[in-house]
């Protein structure tokens, strides 16, 4: 009997080194849970700030396209302004230039007129 108390203590003893074992295994891994757990928790952070990044680089890049739409519509408006205004003083010059050349005419003739008038005058005195 004293034979089977020792193999019974022995079974114990092995028993009781497997659990320890075991319960060694499940503080680990209950560790590894928690590394896991925080080191996913930064990874989301992170994820959460690069997103937030790419957001806010987005939102002005979007700003940045705007104003240059903006720009360039103003810029267009300007084109045609400057268009118009160069056509209407264009047009104003030649109606000059054709009133300097009536006027450059009769004054031509009034030479002439002058001339002839004052020809008579001294041929008749």
């Amino acid at each position: 009997m004293q034979a089977a108390g020792g193999t019974l203590d022995s079974k114990l003893q092995r028993a009781e080194l497997q659990l320890r074992g075991a319960q060694t295994k499940i503080s680990d891994f209950e560790r590894l849970n928690d590394e896991l757990r925080r080191s996913n928790a930064d990874l989301t952070h992170q994820l959460e700030r690069w997103q937030n990044l790419d957001t806010k680089g987005g939102e002005a890049a979007e700003k940045e396209h705007q104003k240059r739409v903006a720009l360039e519509f103003e810029l267009q408006e300007l084109k045609e302004t400057h268009e118009s205004h160069l056509e209407e003083h264009t047009n104003l010059v030649e109606k000059l230039k054709n009133r300097y050349e009536k006027i450059k005419e009769k004054a031509a003739t009034y030479e002439v007129c002058a001339f002839l008038l004052h020809q008579s005058n001294s041929s008749q005195s």
